[in-house]
């Protein structure tokens, strides 16, 4: 591993096996199962790290039906054995005022990032950076500035 290749387990994926070039190849007759599993389901993780030890660790997994929201998702995260969290980063499609609201209550840093799970391009800004009211209603942007309107879709929980 000390060229920057590594390996891959074959035998324990389906849904893939090792093509002539050496890179995975997609075994269709597989994959339609995978691809199966994918539309049922969702899995949350939870990865902490530990920065001193240089080392990661996954905490929490949930498994849930594809109609269960990644808002959703990220609250039921705060409702696990997290002590010695400080800091939680999520994508911005964790957000949900209930989620901001628990970790507050646990003294729990969060960050999101844009919606998209990318860094948010230069002329954007991150959900994060701006206020949000116990009605879950945009009260300021960054500058302090309140919104001429704002709206909150809560069967979305967006």
């Amino acid at each position: 591993m000390a060229d920057g290749k590594g390996s891959l387990p074959y035998g324990q994926f389906l849904g893939f096996e090792k093509g002539e070039d050496g890179l995975p190849r997609i075994v269709e007759s597989e994959a339609l199962i995978v691809r199966m599993i994918f539309r049922l389901y969702v899995v949350n993780t939870v990865e902490v790290r530990d920065k001193e030890k240089e080392l990661s660790m996954i905490i929490h997994h949930e498994q849930q039906p594809n109609t269960t929201s990644d808002a959703e998702l990220g609250s039921n995260s705060l409702d696990t054995d997290l002590d010695g969290v400080e800091a939680i980063a999520n994508d911005g499609a964790y957000y949900s005022a209930e989620t901001v609201k628990k970790a507050e209550e646990r003294g729990i840093e969060l960050g999101f990032s844009a919606l998209t799970g990318k860094k948010s391009p230069e002329n954007q800004l991150g959900v994060q950076a701006f206020t949000i009211d116990e009605n879950d209603q945009i009260s300021a942007c960054p500058a302090g500035f309140a919104p001429e309107s704002s709206e909150y879709k809560a069967e979305k929980e967006t």
